[in-house]
């Protein structure tokens, strides 16, 4: 594998028809990336094949696979197991496949921020949104002022609980975490730091 100026050379992968297939599904699943994200993708997929070639294995806990096995993400790169190099057995296939969805998770651009704010909202106001609703409360009542009137807050916190999840699916191997772990949560948001 090298690394040209702008383009991405690795024997194992046919590096333009993969970008071009990419671009495809993002399309076909309505996602937009971010910028430099081919290249990105190009190389963790060449790396990830490097190191598949050599025998190590990705294992993330059945869990985590079984959280995120039917997510477009995971049916994206499930399209894209051509390009991956071949495993053992199944159960590895699919763990490189959640290995790759959780680096496409990264790559997608988010909604336009305000559009992203009124969805969370909205949400928020639903039944699904009503332990978050009551946390947020308490917590602005501890900090003194009404935290649903700062849109910064509606936009990052929606971001920080969701990697913070991920990180306890990947350390403590749980299933869910809901508006239990909020407390947890505080110290991840960059305000309470």
């Amino acid at each position: 594998m090298s690394v040209g100026t702008n383009t991405i050379k690795d024997d194992s992968i046919d590096t333009i028809k993969f970008q071009t297939d990419l671009l495809q599904l993002f399309s076909k699943y309505s996602m937009s990336c971010r910028t430099g994200a081919l290249q990105r993708l190009t190389m963790i997929l060449s790396i990830s094949n490097f190191r598949v070639s050599m025998g190590h294995y990705i294992s993330f806990p059945k869990n985590l696979l079984n959280n995120y096995e039917g997510s477009k993400y995971f049916e994206l790169s499930k399209e894209l197991v051509n390009y991956m190099a071949k495993c053992p057995s199944r159960d590895i296939q699919l763990q490189e496949i959640l290995f790759f969805a959780i680096y496409i998770m990264s790559e997608e651009r988010p909604l336009n921020r305000s559009k992203y704010i009124n969805y969370i909202k909205k949400r928020m106001r639903s039944k699904k949104g009503f332990p978050l609703d009551i946390f947020l409360k308490c917590l602005s009542k501890y900090v003194g002022f009404n935290l649903s009137q700062d849109d910064i807050f509606y936009f990052i916190y929606p971001k920080h609980s969701k990697g913070y999840k991920l990180k306890l699916n990947l350390k403590r191997k749980v299933q869910e975490i809901q508006c239990c772990s909020s407390f947890h949560i505080l110290k991840q948001i960059q305000f309470f730091r």
